[in-house]
């Protein structure tokens, strides 16, 4: 923590970066998260599925960058990945990315439109509303 801290210091980004490491409430990381330009995972190789952290970014709607592993394949539809998994290759993918949305914003906000479309069609009050038509339909079809 002390030598992250130190680098941003010594890069004289502290306007730019927020580093928090006090446990928040969900509602509170939804709110900070909103509040973001984009939202990056940086993950490393992990065995894992993608964690419920990567679901708290995409429920802002904001765009989400994620590196190229494994983990993220289930939600590849919704994300925009990084070239590569080292510093280098998450800082350019992030000024390639920063970069699109001043040259082609017409087409990041279709994008953007049609991932939120996709998210606000997975929330879980249509796939219960879903679910219990489907069991319905069978109780119904039983007799």
């Amino acid at each position: 923590y002390q030598e992250l801290i130190n680098l941003i210091r010594y890069y004289s980004v502290e306007n730019e970066v927020t580093i928090n490491k006090d446990y928040l409430p969900a509602e509170k990381v939804h709110s900070l998260l909103s509040e973001q330009d984009m939202i990056v995972y940086p993950y490393q190789s992990s065995n894992e599925s993608s964690s419920a952290s990567v679901r708290d970014g995409l429920a802002t709607l904001k765009p989400v960058l994620v590196t190229p592993i494994p983990i993220f394949d289930d939600v590849r539809d919704l994300v925009d990945y990084l070239p590569g998994l080292s510093p280098s290759e998450i800082a350019r993918g992030i000024i390639e990315w920063s970069q699109k949305i001043i040259t082609n914003p017409d087409e990041i906000n279709e994008i953007q439109i049609s991932r939120a479309q996709l998210i606000n069609s997975r929330s879980f009050s249509k796939l219960s509303n879903r679910l219990y038509s489907i069991i319905n339909s069978l109780e119904i079809n039983k007799n």
